[in-house]
């Protein structure tokens, strides 16, 4: 009878520890994969971050290729601006920086801007265009650069 109870409880204590150590082992798989994921989420965003304002211009850019597109310095604004004329080439988009923020806004083609009712499209603190031939455009902001083909530039350096 004695014996029985040995094994009882051996086997109760050797059940108990394999279930211990599948516990622990689950809890540690889903405490990697939750910092593991942490992680890869913030690359992710990150990047996206970095390629957002780029993809914008980029996008904008193409979208308005046929357009005449400008770029002129805003003493107002200091920065420079890029102008996209619209079908009535009396208004514009216009995309500039302010207060450390890239906006945009349309109005009159070349006339006042008006950052404070414009929108924000992200944090942002150099904006350059760089004429590298007569249809391709490097745009630089604080993310990085990228080359864009319009058909119609004046402008940039």
């Amino acid at each position: 009878m004695k014996q029985r109870e040995n094994r009882n409880f051996s086997s109760i204590f050797f059940t108990m520890g394999i279930v211990t150590l599948f516990f622990g082992g689950f809890l540690l798989l889903v405490v990697f994969g939750a910092t593991s994921y942490r992680s890869v989420i913030a690359t992710q965003q990150d990047n996206n971050h970095t390629r957002v304002l780029l993809s914008y211009l980029s996008n904008t850019m193409q979208a308005h290729k046929l357009s005449v597109i400008t770029t002129y310095e805003d003493a107002d604004a200091d920065s420079t601006v890029l102008n996209i004329e619209d079908v009535d080439p009396l208004y514009a988009f216009r995309i500039y920086n302010y207060k450390g923020n890239l906006v945009e806004d349309y109005g009159e083609n070349g006339g006042e801007l008006f950052p404070e009712d414009a929108n924000v499209l992200g944090e942002n603190l150099t904006l350059e265009f760089e004429s590298v031939n007569d249809r391709l455009i490097k745009i630089t902001t604080s993310q990085g650069s990228t080359y864009v083909k319009v058909y119609h530039f004046e402008g940039g350096q």
